[in-house]
């Protein structure tokens, strides 16, 4: 396990997460901030980074 994760750290090479687990994590953000993504937002060939997975959840915040 990594101790620290950063913005830059990709998600399935760094981090080994494969389908599954990118799924279950948008959907414990989801409930974490109380947002709810749309699917089209979703798409597992724009969420390369940890940094992807951050803008995409303050961009919910935000309203947006």
């Amino acid at each position: 396990g990594m101790s620290d994760i950063q913005s830059e750290d990709l998600l399935r090479e760094d981090l080994g997460l494969d389908s599954l687990m990118l799924v279950t994590l948008m959907v414990l953000l989801e409930e974490e901030f109380h947002i709810e993504f749309l699917a089209a937002d979703l798409d597992p060939f724009a969420l390369i980074m940890v940094q992807d997975v951050e803008e995409l959840v303050n961009r919910y915040i935000a309203g947006g």
